[in-house]
């Protein structure tokens, strides 16, 4: 049994109980959505540690997440580029 503190106003449960009806997976809101998706990383300390040397050396350093999504790029880039081949 659910206790509410305050009364259910059925509009709002409707929204709630179409949202829930609907089901589907996240991914289909995450390709609609235009804001940036965001993700926790975790890497071995050693591989940071090379990339925090890479980029103290480059004469207009990036940030560590601008490092990360441009070697990302040129991962893809590389694939595609191997796919044609």
């Amino acid at each position: 049994m659910v206790i509410r503190k305050k009364p259910v106003i059925a509009e709002q449960e409707a929204k709630i109980n179409a949202v829930i009806q609907k089901g589907g997976s996240p991914i289909n809101t995450i390709q609609q959505s235009d804001e940036p998706y965001r993700l926790t990383l975790r890497i071995p300390l050693p591989l940071k540690i090379q990339i925090d040397d890479l980029i103290a050396i480059d004469p207009a350093p990036p940030s560590l997440t601008a490092w990360i999504l441009d070697a990302m790029k040129q991962k893809l880039q590389r694939h595609r580029h191997n796919e044609i081949d």
